[in-house]
């Protein structure tokens, strides 16, 4: 008996759900539409039939689906775009709305990677509920009431609140570049993050959280000032124009130069001099949809030159033309690279 045909609706108010469950159901609604075999289908039905939770998590994600593609069908394309906008709009004034539509809409327009993303940790949700996010892959300039500049790196969350007294932003995940702009009312600039502030002195810097929460923060400063001050009251320390610098809540790592190209990405480049293959696979993951990997046996080996980030595929091919490597496709969306 398929184990598929056991499975009943459930009542769509049946009560809320674990958010780690939804990430689980998300998980596996991404793994098949990638990898739709019967041992996948079949571990997949028996995830459902572990808990009630489960399922109907299962069933609120694929009903949001289906909501969304009646919703759009027969539409122009141009048409469903503006509809989509609309709606995520919509999203941005109802935080509830957003999580439905920003999983709706993840999990049925082909970018269910993005989803995937997010989603894989229980502590990434406030990332869908951001004022300003970006996918895998995408970038966006955000001006700000006052004037700033805002730049968001791809998978990037950022919550903006300004009132009488400051302007502040909320880094949740990835990387943003800021160009503060002089405030009439003299209110402070202030980054927030989960290991302290920082406050910019007329500047242009970028603020880098891509790990869990014990992993350092880096700052790299362009233009001006930065001041870090430390979540649990360590010393506040300025850092400089052309300087960079790694901090944690109790500890301010010294300063070090700036590597040339460290703002690149806002121009969507990467530039790396003599950058290990590993490291360099890795930042190339973070804007390419998929899995992307690196061999251990090729890992150190050293790559030199700008590489544009929004063609992952070609930037491969790069690498085949000048270091001994290839590209192993399992799928578009599972690459390995390995010694040739």
């Amino acid at each position: 008996m398929n184990p598929s045909r056991a499975f009943k609706p459930l009542a769509p108010d049946a009560g809320p759900l674990d958010p780690k469950v939804v990430a689980q159901a998300a998980e596996w609604v991404v793994r098949l539409q990638y990898d739709d075999t019967l041992a996948a289908r079949q571990n997949c039905d028996a995830w459902r039939a572990a808990d009630p939770g489960h399922e109907l998590a299962w069933q609120r994600l694929n009903m949001l689906g289906q909501d969304l593609r009646n919703s759009t069908r027969g539409m122009a394309a141009p048409q469903v775009a503006t509809t989509l906008e609309q709606a995520r709009d919509a999203s941005r004034r109802s935080r509830r709305n957003g999580l439905k539509w920003m999983l709706g809409l993840g999990l049925t327009t082909g970018i269910a990677w993005q989803g995937r993303t997010l989603l894989n940790d229980a502590r990434l949700l406030p990332s869908l509920l951001a004022d300003q996010h970006t996918g895998t892959g995408e970038r966006r300039n955000v001006t700000l009431k006052d004037g700033t500049l805002l730049t968001l790196n791809t998978r990037s969350a950022v919550d903006i609140a300004f009132d009488a007294h400051q302007r502040r932003l909320t880094l949740h995940t990835g990387e943003i570049m800021v160009s503060t702009a002089p405030d009439p009312g003299g209110r402070p600039f202030v980054i927030a993050t989960p290991h302290g502030e920082l406050l910019p002195v007329g500047t242009r810097f970028s603020v880098r959280r891509l790990a869990e929460d014990g992993h350092p923060i880096r700052v790299a400063v362009f233009e001006g000032a930065v001041d870090i001050r430390p979540r649990h009251g360590g010393p506040t320390r300025r850092l400089h124009a052309g300087t960079q610098s790694d901090f944690t809540a109790d500890t301010i790592q010294p300063p070090e130069t700036l590597r040339s190209g460290g703002d690149a990405w806002v121009r969507g480049m990467l530039v790396a001099s003599r950058m290990p293959l590993d490291q360099f696979i890795a930042e190339l993951a973070r804007h390419r949809p998929g899995l992307l990997r690196c061999d251990p046996a090729v890992a150190g080996l050293q790559v030199t030159g700008a590489f544009p980030l929004d063609d992952g595929d070609r930037v491969l091919a790069m690498l085949e033309q000048v270091l001994p490597v290839r590209a192993e496709y399992r799928t578009r969306y599972w690459v390995t690279l390995t010694r040739r």
